[in-house]
């Protein structure tokens, strides 16, 4: 998977980056789903999981070694 194969509009569109309080709600939920434990703190495990799970994202979660990197 390269950078130009992913679908970056489809990622931007799930995404809730406005500075308004649905999109603040919206963070905090998907914070949420990627917290199972709600501890608080997302691990490596949880982001990778979430990323498959809450972002439906699975051309993203295939590119373990930029998001380990990232982390």
């Amino acid at each position: 998977m390269h950078g130009k194969d992913v679908d970056w509009h489809a990622i931007n569109q799930k995404l809730p980056v406005k500075n308004t309080s649905d999109d603040s709600e919206k963070r905090k939920k998907m914070f949420s789903g990627f917290d199972p434990n709600g501890n608080g703190y997302l691990s490596l495990a949880e982001i990778d999981k979430g990323i498959r799970d809450v972002l439906c994202l699975d051309s993203v979660f295939d590119c373990k070694k930029p998001i380990m990197r990232a982390f």
